[in-house]
This record gives structure tokens, C-alpha cells and sequence, in this order.
């Protein structure tokens, strides 16, 4: 049963940039049968969540965010994640204190480990609430900064646990973003509480011109092998005649 959600990592997506403004901060994430074993977003400057529109001035602001199913069995699905802080220039100082995202299903708990070990959900800011969040430190609440944080040029891994009042086949994860504190540098941007949300979809699954590229060379490489052992078949049955 936990065999059929987990797909090779050979089909896992790269994520590939298209640039730092590219498309709105609706992302979504899909795990299950037949989806992909591994999401990486990248995070690309700041969101004004109330219009989710780029905040002028923060393009070095960066974070990426893996996502990776590694259990799945009936309601209970287990997942982990890496956090990678990539803010750079300026924002030197800017910490990653916590990620969150919307969930389709009724998640009935939640249960989370490593630098952001506590579980919430609610207001993000004042005009921005999610279904959940993983926080680095504080009661929970996903709009609380507190001292810790995932510093720059630092990343941090763990896992978490969803589970759900119904088996799932399918777990769709929507609106992901890292919350930032210590972003307070520039003019204009809030010390606590800014998001930045994902700007970058995940790679869509290969063209079935590449698939065809995988199963040909998968058939050559059999082939050769095959080749081989027969090779080495007649070989032997030569000596055994001598």
C-alpha cells in the first residue's frame, strides 16, 4: 500500500526559474498516486499578502522550500522538508522563522520535528491566514516572531505529519510561503510578519517526446545486457564442447 504514493526519485521535478517576478503567488503542490515524490519551491522576494503583488526592492530576499513524501498510509501521511535561507545583500540578517500552506482536506492533526517543531494555524498578518503553519519557536501561532529562526546561508531539515479525518489518495498543498523576520533593512518593510510567497511553479511532468527518450534508453541498455549474457552463453557452451 505505502508503495503505490512513492515514485522514483529519477521522476522528481527540478524546479526552474523563470524569473523573479514570474506568475502570481497562488502555488500548489500535489502528492499521491501518480504524482511526483518531491516538490522544491523557490521563493522569490516578498508578497504583499493582502494582494499578493511583489514588494518593490526585495528580490534578493530568497528561501527555497522541499517538500518530500515519505509515507503515506490510509489518513496518516508523513512528509519531510528542507528550508534553505538564501537572502543575500541587504538582507543578511533576515531569518526564516517558520512555512505554512492551505490543505484541501480536513487535516483532523498535525505533529512536526526539527527547527520548526510547533504546529499552528490562523493569522499569518493581519490580512493573511493559513490552514497550517511550522514555527521555529514561540505557542504555536503562525504570526508570532520570537528569536529563533533559520539564519542566512543556513538550512534545516525535519518531518512533519498530516492526518486526516478521511483516507486520502491525493494530498493537495496550496498557497506555501515562508515567514520572515529580521527583514527590517530597507525602507518601507515591516521588521515582523512579512511573507514571501512562492513565485515559481513546480516543473510539469516530461513531454511524451522525453518519455519516449526514457523508455529507449532503458530498451539499449537491456539490450546491451542481454547481448552480453548470451555472449557470454555461447562462450561457455564452446568450452564445454572442447
Amino acid at each position: 500500500m505505502v508503495a503505490r504514493f512513492l515514485i522514483p526519485a529519477l521522476l522528481a521535478p527540478a524546479l526552474l526559474a523563470s524569473g523573479p517576478f514570474a506568475a502570481p503567488a497562488h502555488a500548489a503542490v500535489s502528492f499521491g498516486l501518480g504524482q511526483p515524490a518531491t516538490q522544491t519551491l523557490a521563493f522569490e522576494g516578498l508578497m504583499n499578502p493582502a494582494d499578493f503583488s511583489l514588494v518593490a526592492g526585495t528580490e534578493s530576499l530568497d528561501a527555497k522550500l522541499t517538500l518530500s513524501l515519505f509515507l503515506a498510509a490510509g489518513s496518516t501521511w508523513y512528509f519531510t522538508y528542507k528550508v534553505e535561507n538564501q537572502a543575500s545583500g541587504a538582507f543578511n540578517k533576515a531569518r526564516i522563522n517558520g512555512f505554512g500552506f492551505n490543505v484541501d482536506d480536513a487535516v483532523s492533526s498535525t505533529l512536526s520535528s526539527g527547527m520548526f517543531d510547533r504546529e499552528g494555524s490562523g493569522q499569518v498578518t493581519a490580512s493573511y491566514a493559513t490552514d497550517l503553519c511550522f514555527m521555529s519557536g514561540g505557542n504555536g501561532s503562525c504570526s508570532q516572531s520570537t528569536g529563533s529562526g533559520l539564519k542566512t546561508g543556513d538550512s534545516t531539515t525535519g518531518w512533519f505529519r498530516l492526518s486526516f479525518a478521511q483516507p486520502q489518495s491525493v494530498v493537495d498543498l496550496s498557497n506555501l510561503y515562508v515567514r520572515w523576520q529580521e527583514s527590517h533593512v530597507k525602507q518601507g518593510i515591516p521588521q515582523e510578519a512579512v511573507l514571501s510567497m512562492s513565485a515559481i511553479s513546480p516543473e510539469p511532468a516530461p513531454e511524451p517526446a522525453a518519455w519516449a527518450l526514457f523508455i529507449a534508453g532503458f530498451g539499449t541498455v537491456g539490450f546491451a545486457l542481454r547481448r552480453r549474457k548470451l555472449a557470454g552463453n555461447q562462450q561457455f557452451d564452446s568450452i564445454g564442447k572442447d
